[in-house]
């Protein structure tokens, strides 16, 4: 995603075209990626904490509201979040990581399923509440939780779901999460993972910590124990084709990164449903 796409989002969310506010923003998180990738291990989850907290501080500030997401943006989150909710289906116990102002956990459980969602910023946590009360949600819960360390017994959940998580991950912490996200999985559930694509190149500069291609993401599924399959066409709710991740790393070779093919072939962002091997 070029810079001047994120401008557009970035007015579309405040409300405003404000260059100043765009370029405070991004100096923020690209604060944020830093601190996160230079701290001490074990000072980690507190750098995640503060940064996010501060960054979510500024975006309602700037929104003037007590969420970063109002009328017609709203509209377009929900739409987008319903889709996602497609994939996952009903009657099924879901958590979410990185749930933020917890619009999909909110959508999974209108769909018919038992949702929690987790975020490491109570500010997130505080706003998610206050949508389940809004939306007069049931079956859905929210926890301040690290993406790294998921508080639940192992053979808990049927599907674990990150959404725009990955990039802004340390990769020490990609790994252990994928790891964690295995021992929380029933043998047999799945992981639903969105995240941009490397190869259309950085969407985000340096605001984001690591982005993965599909070949990258692949293989750290494997090693923790997952087959990885990709919603080839993801967006024609009620259908949901799954094909071979390989699939999508063929037609990569012979598009030259060209970011229109990219999009319109479902290449970006990455969305690949990852089933855990089904031992006990």
């Amino acid at each position: 995603m070029g810079k001047e796409k994120q401008k557009k989002i970035f007015f579309k969310v405040i409300g405003r075209k404000d260059e100043c506010l765009f370029h405070e923003e991004r100096l923020l998180e690209r604060d944020i990626a830093k601190s996160i990738l230079t701290c001490p291990t074990n000072q980690r989850d507190i750098s995640y904490r503060e940064g996010y907290e501060k960054l979510h501080k500024f975006l309602l500030s700037v929104t003037e509201g007590q969420s970063i997401y109002r009328g017609a943006n709203l509209q377009r989150a929900l739409w987008k979040q319903f889709l996602f909710s497609q994939i996952v289906g009903k009657n099924q116990r879901a958590l979410e990581v990185g749930c933020g102002e917890g619009l999909l956990s909110i959508a999974l459980s209108k769909n018919g399923n038992i949702v929690t969602g987790t975020d490491v910023s109570d500010i997130c946590i505080s706003i998610a509440n206050r949508n389940k009360s809004l939306f007069s949600a049931e079956n859905v819960n929210f926890a301040v939780m690290s993406a790294s360390k998921l508080d639940f017994p192992k053979n808990t959940f049927d599907w674990v779901i990150s959404v725009d998580l990955f990039e802004h991950l340390h990769p020490q912490d990609a790994i252990s999460h994928v790891y964690e996200a295995a021992r929380v999985l029933k043998p047999g559930g799945k992981y639903l993972l969105v995240t941009p694509n490397a190869s259309v190149g950085m969407h985000a500069g340096n605001i984001h910590i690591k982005e993965y291609n599909c070949k990258e993401i692949m293989e750290l599924f494997s090693h923790a124990g997952f087959s990885s399959k990709s919603p080839l066409i993801y967006y024609a709710w009620p259908f949901s084709f799954l094909a071979d991740i390989k699939v999508k790393l063929f037609f990569q070779r012979f598009l030259n990164n060209q970011s229109f093919l990219y999009i319109l072939m479902c290449l970006d962002p990455i969305i690949l449903v990852a089933t855990r091997h089904g031992y006990a």
